[in-house]
């Protein structure tokens, strides 16, 4: 069950397992009833007529079984239950590991466990000292800076009393210099006011003087500007003539235009009646009938030639004057060309340089109109300059008779400047050194905390070394198996060998004993861990493996039943065990093997008044009236009949 866990114990087709069990102890009967289930927690239940109510809690269950019965699970399990294989556990093994064995039986395997604890225990605090000894190298490491930190608190208090004293003259200095300067601040005052004003008065002299030079600047231009205007005067003149003549070619170039504008009308009508005139001879003259295609009259040949040379001479008339035309055309175009284009763009040019001559005069007349303005405006700035003027050489005077009262005063407020620019050098100084005479006393009392917890580590380290070698004396003696182990067996073993012994008589009729031995000397002269068992008969001791295989299993039933018997005096268990229950214990027998297990659980009858056999040995089923019989047929389930 603890390996495949408690569902195992449920059926396939329920969801939970029921049992219930009825005991008498004391003569009073109890009643247990225990439930698993696939899903959900287990239940438990403890009825009796003794109790005042039902006890229902698994662990109160539990608990008030282990009272009534005096021993715990393990224990009864020991002392009542002989499981398969378990028979000839202790003869059939070598005797060094009987020992161990029965050392197992008796749970002295805890001290093993206790062992490696101890020693588990041991190892941490060794690694705990290591670490204190660690911890205590580097306490003493800084333990010895301290000498050194106190020359070096020295030396910085030192360096701290000096800038301190330096400090103090040095503000007695700034504060002389302070008195000194708030003596010469009221001619300060008086000196900047002053400054202040010729200042003032230098600005608005400049800007006076300048407007002045500006004036007479102006002056001296509109002088210019009316000596310039003056010699323009004949140009004026110059210009209006030019422009007269300008206007009486254009005219006459107009005029020109104009009659070559008629003369080309006059060619254009020559040309229109030369073409008529010439259709016209060409008619005639191409003409077949003896009609004038014009008159339609009669036309004779005479009359035609004679029509002919009238067209020839008109024709050659109307040339003539066609030329005529076209060389007065030319000679206007020449007289255009040659004298009036020429003489109109030369005095236009000259206009052109001219052009700028109105705007120019007009630009002067108005300059020359500002003189008597300016000359005004001259005079009433004059005035105040000079009062300016005067006042500024009144003002430089008294300057000049402070001015050594301000040398003093820039001077000493250079030297105040230079006294707070040392003050402030000062007081970084004290501050870095008294910022390392606070480290340096944090260092000290930090020592001084190491030396407090280096005397609490010595301490730890001495006890945690006494606790260590308590825990080495625990591993190394106490639960080492030569100690507790080998002690408890040494007590335990002949308490088994007589309980044995007494069950081999009874099983043996009087014939036999049981005898342990606990070691045997070597020929170097040690003792070994062995466990020797042997049976005492008539006719000494011999090993167990000696006897047949009834005598043989007389024999370890005898040391199992011995074994319980001890186990659950040990436990604290009073009474005596009336149950033992053999699962499978007799393994295979043959037929006398067979007879003597009869006559084994025969002689049991008179020792325990409940024997429970689980075999599969028929003879042995048949010695017992009562019988459970579980039969499973293939395919199908178990089930149990009552015999």
């Amino acid at each position: 069950m603890r390996e495949l866990g408690e569902g195992s114990l449920i059926n396939d087709r329920a969801n939970e397992a029921y049992v219930s069990v009825t005991f008498e102890k004391d003569g009073n009967i109890y009643t247990v009833e225990r439930t698993i289930r696939k899903k959900g927690p287990s239940k438990a239940r403890l009825t009796s007529p003794i109790l005042p109510k039902p006890i229902a809690d698994v662990k109160a269950v539990n608990s008030k079984i282990e009272s009534l019965l005096g021993m715990d699970y393990e224990t009864f399990i020991s002392s009542t239950i002989i499981r398969q294989d378990e028979m000839d556990r202790l003869t059939a093994r070598r005797p060094a590991e009987r020992k161990e064995i029965l050392a197992n039986i008796f749970g002295l395997q805890a001290y093993e466990a206790m062992r490696v604890r101890a020693h588990d225990k041991a190892w941490e605090i060794k690694n705990r000292i290591a670490a204190f000894e660690e911890r205590k190298k580097m306490l003493e490491g800084k333990i010895l800076q301290e000498e050194s930190l106190k020359e070096k608190l020295m030396i910085h208090e030192e360096k701290i009393k000096a800038l301190k004293e330096e400090c103090s003259k040095k503000e007695d200095e700034k504060t002389r210099i302070e008195k000194k300067l708030d003596e010469l601040q009221k001619m300060k005052i008086e000196h900047d006011k002053i400054r202040s004003e010729v200042n003032s008065l230098t600005e608005q002299l400049r800007r006076d003087e300048s407007r002045l030079d500006n004036l007479k600047m102006e002056i001296q231009n509109v002088s210019i500007a009316a000596k310039e205007l003056e010699s323009l005067k004949p140009l004026k003149e110059e210009k209006a003539r030019l422009r007269q003549g300008v206007e009486a070619l254009t005219q006459q170039r107009e005029q020109l235009k104009l009659d070559i504008t008629k003369l080309n009308e006059r060619i254009q009508e020559i040309n229109n009646r030369v073409q008529d005139e010439t259709e016209n001879y060409r008619k005639i003259k191409e003409y077949k009938i003896p009609e004038c295609p014009l008159c339609k009259r009669p036309l004779d040949e005479l009359h035609r030639s004679q029509l002919l040379r009238d067209y020839e001479m008109k024709i050659a008339s109307l040339n003539r004057d066609y030329e005529i035309l076209v060389s007065e055309i030319q000679n206007i175009k020449n007289t255009l060309d040659g004298e009036l284009n020429p003489s109109i763009q030369e005095k236009q040019a000259a206009l052109k340089e001219m052009e700028m001559l109105d705007e120019k005069i007009g630009s002067l007349t108005a300059v020359s109109s500002r003189m008597p303005r300016l000359i005004e405006e001259q005079r009433r700035l004059a005035e105040p300059i000079d009062e300016n003027r005067k006042r500024i050489k009144e003002l430089e005077e008294r300057l000049r008779v402070l001015a050594p009262n301000i040398e003093s005063y820039r001077n000493l407020e250079d030297d105040r400047k230079r006294m707070e620019e040392e003050l402030r050098r000062i007081e970084r100084e004290l501050g870095i050194e008294k910022a390392n005479k606070e480290r340096v006393e944090k260092d000290l009392a930090e020592i001084e905390q190491a030396k407090a917890e280096h005397g609490r580590i010595i301490e730890q380290i001495g006890q945690e070394g006494k606790i260590k070698a308590a825990y080495e004396c625990l591993e190394r003696r106490v639960f080492h198996k030569d100690g507790i182990p080998t002690a408890i067996l040494k007590e335990v073993i002949p308490e088994i060998e007589q309980e044995a012994s007494k069950i081999l008589r009874e099983l043996s009729g009087g014939r036999m004993d049981i005898r342990f031995t606990l070691g045997r000397k070597t020929r170097a002269g040690k003792t070994t861990d062995e466990l020797i068992v042997e049976a005492v008969d008539q006719t000494g001791s011999h090993p167990v493996s000696r006897y047949s295989g009834g005598e043989r299993m007389r024999i370890n039933l005898a040391l199992r039943l011995g074994i319980s018997e001890v186990v659950a005096k040990r436990s604290g268990y009073m009474g005596r065990i009336e149950t033992l229950i053999i699962d499978e214990g007799f393994g295979p027998l043959d037929e006398e093997g067979r007879r003597a297990t009869v006559e084994i659980l025969q002689a049991l009858r008179q020792r325990f008044s409940k024997i429970i056999v689980i075999s599969h040995i028929d003879d042995v089923r048949e010695a017992f009236e009562s019988r459970l019989i579980v039969e499973k047929p293939v395919g199908g389930y178990s089930s149990i009949n009552i015999i």
